[in-house]
């Protein structure tokens, strides 16, 4: 496996530079003329993609469009014309490996895409150059994460995407740059395990260990032409909720759905939570619960836990938001039982909390 730190990757430039021709282009037009950089040789297409094979650089797919979204050319490049002849304007060049509709395994996309304005009567040449366009993710399961969660399914989520991640799975997943969710799937309740923002042309591999301790590591190492990095994300705390020392942290509470008196740390987040919504700021009509989550700004209802605030303990007196509305933000332990509830698993029957 290759590791990468620090992003150095071939600067990809397309060169616009004037060229002589015996034949001028007619009135009100502008000539457009294309070529490959050196780095569409196959020894260098072969270096960057590893064992992955690409298409003959005939094969690539140029897209022309106007500055109007007007399709001008659609079509393998070994079949575009000699030249582009169009009228003034701005034109989008977008030469590509392939198709890369949605995540998927082993299908790197490599290209260059640029945007040009041209006068009446200029004769420009575009070289295109080569790089990754799109961006691939790697998950490596160490053993305690298997034995952990033996029977449980991984899998890696991009816009409404689901890319399932088997144990036994070793290649890299391909994903349009942007955000990645990993999740665990136990018995239909789906555990986030981390958030990750890919850019264009990054390879990063991750490994899951569970453990009983929550430190983490990150290494990195160089490659030159695409970003290769490898983390290492230990997953749990190893607590077990039965004092407040080991208090489960909200992240880990799906992991022990069904178990009584535990002890659950968190911040509060909220109130007046429903299956689909929570309200993060006051005013608050609802003292029967809070919300809490793992860490002070939450962007959704799934990163946080409803916790039932019974009013015959005196707990709903002392947590409820409606009165005391300067507790959110504040960092609170509660004891109860690990139930659904709203919808996704939460905390009911607490008797026991602890504010710090």
């Amino acid at each position: 496996m290759r590791n990468s730190s620090v992003i150095l990757a071939v600067l990809f430039v397309l060169s616009l530079v004037t060229v002589s021709c015996n034949e001028r282009p007619g009135r009100g037009e502008a000539v457009i003329t294309l070529s490959l950089s050196s780095d569409y040789s196959f020894p260098f297409l072969n270096s960057i993609t590893k064992s992955v094979a690409l298409p003959d650089t005939n094969d690539f797919i140029l897209t022309v469009r106007g500055s109007e979204g007007n399709l001008v050319y659609n079509g393998h490049y070994g079949k575009k014309p000699d030249k582009f002849t169009l009228p003034p304007g701005s034109y989008e060049f977008e030469l590509l490996s392939g198709y890369f509709p949605a995540p998927c395994f082993d299908t790197p996309q490599f290209g260059d895409t640029r945007t040009i304005f041209v006068n009446s009567g200029d004769q420009t040449a575009l070289t295109f150059r080569c790089f990754q366009v799109n961006s691939g993710c790697r998950l490596i399961f160490d053993k305690s994460f298997k034995d952990r969660f033996y029977g449980a399914l991984v899998a890696i989520i991009q816009d409404g995407y689901v890319l399932e991640y088997p144990f036994s799975e070793s290649r890299y997943a391909y994903f349009s740059p942007g955000i990645i969710r990993v999740v665990l799937n136990i018995d239909g309740v789906e555990v986030p395990l981390l958030t990750r923002n890919l850019s264009q042309s990054q390879m990063l591999s991750i490994r899951l260990l569970a453990s009983n301790t929550t430190d983490s590591h990150f290494k990195v190492d160089i490659d030159t032409s695409r970003y290769w990095l490898c983390e290492d994300v230990i997953y749990g705390t190893g607590n077990d909720g039965s004092s407040i020392e080991n208090a489960l942290s909200v992240d880990e509470i799906p992991l022990f759905l069904g178990a009584e008196n535990v002890w659950i740390q968190g911040y509060i987040v909220g109130g007046d939570v429903t299956a689909s919504a929570v309200v993060t700021e006051p005013p608050f009509s609802k003292s029967s619960h809070i919300a809490i989550a793992s860490h002070q700004y939450i962007e959704g209802r799934d990163e946080c836990a409803a916790v039932e605030l019974l009013s015959s303990s005196g707990v709903r007196d002392e947590l409820n938001l409606v009165e005391n509305p300067s507790l959110l933000g504040r960092t609170v332990y509660v004891k109860g039982r690990i139930v659904n509830y709203f919808g996704y698993p939460g905390v009911k029957g607490v008797k026991e909390f602890y504010l710090p």
